[in-house]
């Protein structure tokens, strides 16, 4: 039922539907409300193909501007509280930004954190926006076509026989690699 209500009203407002999501995505990880709840919402009211992109959209634009709001809000706090503890350390990240974010992404740690925290380090933006597209790319891909899924057998509109000969290999599939990640970045990365 619900589905089918954020189909409705998210259809009735036409090309503005898709537009309308990204902006409820992006705000809503600026309010520090977990991600993955859109993501789930996405892959309801778009399916689990068409969500893909829009969650993308959505967590980028998320990632954006709760960088750009915790650097400019927060960093002046961040300087009075650490002060130039982190020095050389911060020097490292700035130099190193696209691995560090994306080995904090990899690490599930969540989404908040790795905002406000890359935001009160010399972490550059377009560093910071590379290494988030970068390493959310494959897993928010992997979510939203499993949570899609699932949500279709929930729904009915997808048999159990249909579910197994396609989409459950693909879930298992993609959860062991999804899984294997943080793995593969750090041997990639030494």
């Amino acid at each position: 039922q619900i589905q089918h209500l954020l189909r409705h009203w998210l259809g009735s407002t036409g090309w503005w539907g898709p537009l309308l999501f990204v902006l409820i995505y992006g705000i809503g990880c600026l309010v520090l409300l977990p991600a993955s709840i859109f993501t789930v919402l996405g892959s309801l009211v778009y399916g689990k193909i068409w969500a893909i992109p829009m969650n993308l959209m959505g967590a980028t634009f998320g990632a954006a501007i709760a960088f750009l709001g915790s650097r400019y809000l927060f960093k002046d706090m961040a300087e009075y509280l650490v002060g130039d503890r982190l020095g050389a350390w911060n020097d490292k990240l700035s130099k190193n930004g696209v691995w560090v974010v994306m080995w904090l992404r990899l690490c599930f740690l969540p989404f908040p954190v790795v905002n406000l925290g890359a935001a009160l380090t010399k972490i550059t933006f377009k560093n910071y926006m590379t290494g988030t597209l970068l390493s959310m790319l494959l897993p928010l891909s992997y979510l939203t076509y499993m949570f899609g899924s699932v949500s279709e057998l929930a729904l009915q509109q997808q048999s159990l026989l249909g579910f197994l000969k396609q989409d459950f290999w693909i879930i298992i599939i993609g959860l062991a690699f999804y899984i294997s990640l943080p793995r593969l970045f750090k041997r990639f990365a030494d």
